[in-house]
């Protein structure tokens, strides 16, 4: 499972679309286009691991809107 190797983002992004969406071994090109749409909108990782809840916020928002363009 992708979670279980690669980058910290790449891991934290896995659990949650796993934990939200039911999505259990995410695309490179998933987790991409999630990345991108993350420091699009002013995403920083840093914030992120620096525990900034409105960073939490973000990446889980950007999750959501890339998963309902997926979804159709």
């Amino acid at each position: 499972m992708f979670r279980d190797q690669g980058s910290a983002d790449a891991r934290i992004i896995a659990r949650i679309l796993e934990m939200s969406h039911g999505v259990d071994n995410p695309t490179t090109e998933l987790l991409r286009e999630i990345v991108s749409v993350f420091y699009n909108n002013g995403g920083s990782w840093e914030s992120f691991f620096k525990s900034d809840p409105e960073q939490s916020k973000l990446l889980k928002m950007c999750i959501r809107t890339v998963m309902k363009k997926k979804n159709g």
